[in-house]
């Protein structure tokens, strides 16, 4: 199999690629805690109208939060799509995994 040689491609998997495989696969691990605490905590009972405020932040909404994990529903389910998806992100990944 020939190997690439084209310093532009090679920076772009080695600078660009590989780090975002390194950020799903901590996705993906974060998320999988997340769902333990969502359902540990009935996350699912809040109301759409229930709010959750912080003078920091903006307000969100049960709605807005159940969106979001959705979203992250389909991120992490797209991710962990069949072994063959999970085998080349991880492949790809050089340093070892750290979530936190």
């Amino acid at each position: 199999m020939p190997q690439i040689t084209n310093e532009s491609q090679i920076r772009v998997v080695n600078e660009e690629l590989r780090p975002l495989c390194e950020n799903i696969r901590a996705l993906v691990a974060r998320y999988s805690a997340l769902v333990q605490r969502w359902n540990a905590n009935d996350m699912a009972s809040v109301a759409d109208g229930d709010t959750f405020e912080r003078s920091d932040v903006p307000t969100i909404n049960g709605a807005e939060i159940k969106a979001i994990k959705a979203a992250f529903d389909a991120l992490a389910t797209a991710a962990t799509a069949d072994a063959n998806t999970v085998a080349v992100i991880n492949k790809a990944c050089v340093r070892p995994l750290t979530v936190g």
